[in-house]
């Protein structure tokens, strides 16, 4: 893999870049949102919201989820074709005004933001009435617990997982038949979460949490980031039973990669994890700028992670988007 272009982005958003397909990367210049045609060289410009600061941002299929600070914070809701926008206002009792995280459903039914201190609010809306059907603390019940990544599941399942310092949880959707309310009940890994920290989490596949093999059969399998320098792989027939089955290390860089005139840090930890279903590698970013994968396929023996490229960028790495159908993988750092 070999740098195909570069750009200047707003550094200042969690989760900057996204891909819209195998061919348009999605950014943020200046308050202005970028869909670049990486074949064409061309770019479309699109203005989704006026005079606001965008804290997050996240993509599903043709739209954008877009967060904004205020009080209490917002979501939008952008329709790329239609460009029409639907707006989501968060619970009144927040103190928090702003969301750091957000996702949702595959099937848009459900979008989740989570908010900061000093009440960690995670926030559900039902997104056809736009009604908040649920709000919960996950760091109620621990002292120091942090924040750091919340996911829905990548498949058909109505279930959402929150990570962080002493927080592993899972949300599931109670949508019964013969009820007309929705509503979602929160599930504790106490053995994962005191003590752990968890920085991010990626789906191996769509199929819920289930990874096919070669024979035909099926393990579950989460993987999270433990301490910054550690993938951790979860593995159980059930969610709740999920045991540690892998551990991948972060190994520390090596003096001939740095750049001129650079000191090289004793420690380095991962920024962001993400998933290529296609071929079953895992991309991550470092804090030193390194861009490292892992084979889940062909490095079942390898307890480390592999260089991608050549360092590109002479900073950390703050966001990065993997490309569903082509090997493209999009960086961004707040240095060249």
């Amino acid at each position: 893999m070999d740098l195909y272009y570069s750009f200047g982005v707003s550094p200042k958003l969690v989760r900057n870049i996204t891909f819209y397909d195998d061919k348009t990367l999605i950014f943020i210049s200046g308050k202005l949102f970028v869909l670049f045609d990486l074949e064409a060289h061309s770019q479309k410009i699109i203005e989704i919201v006026q005079d606001c600061e965008v804290t997050a941002l996240s993509r599903c299929e043709k739209h954008l989820l877009l967060a904004v600070r205020d009080s209490p914070p917002s979501i939008y809701l952008f329709n790329i074709e239609s460009s029409t926008k639907r707006l989501f206002n968060g619970p009144m009792r927040m103190k928090s005004d702003t969301y750091f995280s957000i996702s949702s459903s595959t099937s848009l039914k459900f979008i989740a933001a989570q908010g900061c201190e000093p009440d960690w609010l995670l926030v559900i809306w039902l997104s056809t009435t736009r009604e908040v059907i649920a709000v919960f603390d996950p760091t109620s019940e621990r002292l120091d617990s942090v924040v750091h990544d919340i996911s829905f599941n990548a498949g058909e399942r109505e279930e959402l997982v929150v990570v962080g310092k002493n927080v592993f949880r899972l949300y599931e959707c109670q949508d019964e038949e013969e009820s007309e309310t929705v509503s979602f009940s929160e599930i504790i890994f106490e053995k994962h979460e005191e003590g752990h920290e968890y920085y991010s989490i990626a789906w191996p596949q769509k199929e819920s949490l289930a990874v096919g093999n070669s024979k035909g059969c099926t393990s579950s399998e989460l993987l999270c980031v433990f301490a910054g320098r550690t993938l951790v792989i979860y593995k159980g027939e059930e969610i709740s039973q999920y045991t540690p089955s892998r551990y991948v290390h972060l190994s520390p860089p090596k003096l001939k990669l740095t750049l001129p005139g650079e000191l090289v840090g004793l420690h380095d930890f991962i920024m962001c994890l993400d998933i290529s279903p296609g071929n079953g590698l895992i991309c991550a970013t470092t804090a030193y700028g390194q861009l490292l994968y892992l084979d889940l396929k062909k490095d079942e023996n390898n307890h480390s992670f592999q260089i991608l490229v050549p360092r590109q960028h002479n900073g950390p790495i703050i966001a990065m988007d993997v490309a569903r159908g082509k090997p493209l993988v999009a960086t961004c750092s707040e240095h060249l």
